[in-house]
């Protein structure tokens, strides 16, 4: 699959992606073509590890969401058979 991107548009995100601190971007000539050399900062070279601790927080508030709903479900039938 083949995705035809304008250079402007290109331009753009390296930017935004510069601008939020991932890359340092550098443009430079080659054989009279522009090229674009980029450079992982700290923050765009932790980028993987933070997505994946995102992932792991998000499943943890489902699964104590999940347990405190099933707890709270428990609880209830075991006061309705209580008061009866």
């Amino acid at each position: 699959m083949k995705f035809e991107v304008a250079l402007d548009e290109i331009k753009g995100i390296l930017k935004t992606i510069e601008v939020e601190d991932y890359i340092e971007l550098t443009t430079a000539k080659r054989d009279n073509k522009a090229c674009f050399l980029v450079q992982l900062k700290q923050k765009g070279l932790g980028f993987e590890r933070a997505k994946s601790a995102k992932k792991r927080e998000l499943l943890l508030k489902v699964t104590i969401t999940a347990a405190s709903a099933c707890l709270g479900y428990f609880i209830k039938v075991l006061m309705d058979f209580i008061f009866k």
